[in-house]
């Protein structure tokens, strides 16, 4: 099996291939804190359009070729960042991550009592063919907040897309 790892941390201004969702107004952008972190910033925001709300604030497009890639194990890690609640925003909000067929989806809650400005980190596994139903992007997104509530804003860093050992039939 061969192995596949796509890092991106945006240093130097290089989305390596992630883009903003277009749904989402204003888009997200990158940042550079004191020294040379730079990171994605921008918020999750649940689409009234879509029927489980989905709509990517960041995505990324994969060409894989191979059944064996296709039907491969993948997960995906990144540091996330809540920023201060601001009005109408979300106090719990599930960080998702799924494709643009949304065949499948795995979320993260972030905590109410979360540390603000403070990077944590998440690890969301796929079981199953991810890209095997011809998926061919990765999305970021989120499906609402608790009490209703459609967004949040945070950043985004450090995102690791790794093909794991696993492999179904």
């Amino acid at each position: 099996m061969k192995k596949f790892e796509d890092f991106t941390d945006f240093k130097e201004g290089n989305w390596n291939g992630w883009q903003n969702g277009s749904g989402i107004r204003p888009g997200g952008e990158l940042k550079t804190e004191k020294g040379t972190n730079t990171y994605w910033s921008g918020k999750l925001e649940r689409s009234p359009d879509h029927p489980l709300g989905l709509q990517p604030s960041l995505f990324k497009e994969f060409v894989f070729q191979e059944d064996e890639e296709r039907k491969a194990q993948y997960q995906v890690t990144f540091d996330y960042r809540i920023h201060p609640l601001e009005p109408g925003e979300a106090k719990m909000i599930a960080i998702t991550i799924t494709t643009e067929t949304t065949r499948q989806l795995v979320n993260n809650w972030t905590e109410p009592d979360a540390e603000l400005n403070q990077w944590h980190s998440v690890t969301l596994g796929f079981i199953g063919h991810i890209f095997a139903d011809s998926s061919k992007q990765i999305w970021i997104c989120t499906r609402g907040g608790s009490d209703f509530e459609t967004f949040r804003k945070v950043d985004i860093d450090n995102i690791r897309v790794q093909r794991v050992s696993l492999q179904y039939e």
